[in-house]
């Protein structure tokens, strides 16, 4: 069964705006998201994860790199978008299929933005990019900012 890897000649010029796209709408809806339930008086910057990054040695902070930016957005997409939003596109229309996926999803907004890469590409590969992007931009934002 295709998981969205196979790739059309006619959608490979799709996978890098689309990727870039993404990784922008993901940033932006994490931002309002930040802003939306954290308000604009708490620490939106409050996690155990930039004690990992700022105060870990480097082998440390390559194995988070590697997790963040290799296997957390390849399993997570397989599962997420290839396996659960592909299932249920087959049976709904984009948006309930993108909400419920997204829902399932770790931050609901940047999965249904994934869901709409995924939905626009018929890639996988172009959902593994956006989500690696996503997250090597919130470690280097992290590394930069607080350590």
């Amino acid at each position: 069964r295709d998981l969205g890897f196979g790739l059309q000649p006619s959608r490979v010029p799709l996978l890098v705006p689309a990727a870039l796209a993404g990784w922008a709408a993901c940033w932006g809806a994490a931002i309002l998201f930040t802003i939306l339930f954290t308000g604009t008086d708490s620490d939106p910057f409050a996690n155990p994860f930039f004690d990992v990054i700022t105060n870990s040695d480097a082998s440390l902070r390559w194995r988070l790199l590697l997790e963040a930016c290799v296997w957390a957005p390849l399993f997570e997409e397989l599962g997420f978008r290839a396996a659960l939003f592909g299932g249920l596109r087959r049976r709904l229309p984009f948006l309930p299929a993108a909400l419920a996926s997204g829902l399932a999803s770790a931050i609901a907004v940047v999965g249904v933005v994934l869901a709409f890469v995924y939905e626009r590409t018929r890639s996988i590969l172009a959902c593994v990019a956006t989500h690696a992007l996503f997250n090597l931009g919130q470690l280097q934002f992290s590394y930069l900012f607080f350590a």
